[in-house]
């Protein structure tokens, strides 16, 4: 996140789409990331762009950004947390989200360097649907987005699939 004269500015990666019309359903899709580590947020940012899907992503710098952006109504497809942040650590940040009834339901992948089975176990127990640790390689990172990318598809066929007609 860049600070300009007071104002809080958010960088947003939206990576080339491939035209395919089985990838439709997922434009737009906003995955929210809360990394702290500019480093990080760049090698994201590259694997998006390298795996080429349709998705984009959105980073801010800690919890307390995020609890912004949802209180303000701008609710994510999914929210990737980190859990070592500066105000407000991905833990506290998920408790927060689960006690709001509008954003309870955001799928919410704890993502740390911790191999820690505490750190998994509160991830787990506090509603998020995935602890990751950090990959190592870019090609594990690539991995991971894409992941995120077969996660937002199947809920996207089965939210249309319960909906449809």
């Amino acid at each position: 996140m860049w600070q300009t004269e007071g104002a809080i500015m958010e960088r947003t990666v939206v990576p080339i789409r491939t035209p395919n019309p089985e990838l439709e359903i997922l434009a737009g899709f906003e995955v929210l990331v809360a990394e702290d580590d500019p480093h990080d947020q760049l090698l994201l940012q590259m694997a998006a762009e390298k795996a080429d899907l349709p998705i984009r992503l959105t980073f801010v710098d800690d919890g307390a950004a995020v609890l912004r952006k949802v209180g303000d109504g701008d609710i994510p497809d999914l929210l990737v947390l980190d859990i070592r942040m500066p105000l407000l650590d991905g833990h506290e940040t998920l408790d927060r989200l689960q006690a709001l009834p509008t954003a309870r339901m955001i799928p919410t992948i704890m993502f740390s360097n911790s191999r820690r089975s505490h750190d998994r176990q509160r991830s787990l127990e506090s509603g998020a649907i995935a602890f990751r640790t950090k990959p190592s390689t870019f090609a594990e990172l690539t991995e991971f987005l894409e992941d995120i990318f077969d996660y937002l598809l199947e809920t996207a066929a089965t939210t249309v699939e319960l909906t449809d007609d």
